[in-house]
């Protein structure tokens, strides 16, 4: 089975090359994303959306604005970092920006993140070395960092206030922040256990 996966690979290397390859799935996920949006946005009502744009003040719009802004610019260093974490130190911060930005935005929106955004991924990053493998390790990290985010607010949040959770799992307030302050000190137990990933030839340590 290795062997007939190495005469494709390499037949469609010698055929048609990778660079085409990644283009045309670059250009398919477009055109999926494009369609798709436009079906989202069919029901949409645009002036009622302007009119309650125009209900809030200048303040509250640019104050979202800022905020919109600032969650999608945090969100470039998830494979910033996650590059750094793997020893790829090479590719600069604009390629991650891009890579991270656009896999995120159109892997969401289309559903099955993994593997669309992978692909996008795949196609950005290859021109700068990397392999399907290290695609793989760079979801791995995104996807502990996120999670290790979300412990982090909801293990705050329940620690803070237990009765606000309270009111959505119908759990004792202690209980809650029990559970909070778990999901607290998982964090630095995640990063004490010197997890290892790829193979040993190629470890990398989170």
């Amino acid at each position: 089975m290795p062997n007939v996966t190495s005469v494709i690979t390499r037949t469609l290397q010698e055929k048609i090359g990778w660079n085409k390859i990644g283009a045309a799935i670059g250009l398919l996920i477009v055109a999926v994303a494009v369609v798709t949006l436009f079906r989202l946005l069919g029901d949409v009502d645009f002036d009622k959306v302007l009119a309650a744009i125009k209900a809030k003040s200048i303040k509250d719009v640019l104050i979202a604005c800022a905020f919109v802004a600032s969650g999608y610019v945090t969100l470039t260093f998830y494979d910033f970092f996650a590059l750094r974490t793997i020893g790829r130190n090479a590719v600069p911060y604009r390629i991650a920006a891009l890579a991270s930005f656009t896999s995120y935005t159109i892997g969401h929106n289309l559903g099955a993140t993994v593997f669309t955004g992978g692909l996008i991924r795949l196609r950005i990053y290859s021109d700068w070395g990397l392999t399907i493998v290290d695609v793989a390790k760079i979801a791995f990290v995104t996807g502990l960092t996120f999670w290790l985010g979300n412990s982090f607010v909801l293990g705050t949040g329940m620690t803070y206030a237990p009765e606000a959770a309270s009111a959505v799992d119908d759990l004792p307030a202690w209980m809650n922040r029990v559970i909070g302050l778990g999901g607290l000190l998982a964090i630095p137990a995640e990063g004490r256990s010197g997890r290892r990933i790829g193979r040993s030839s190629c470890r990398t340590r989170v």
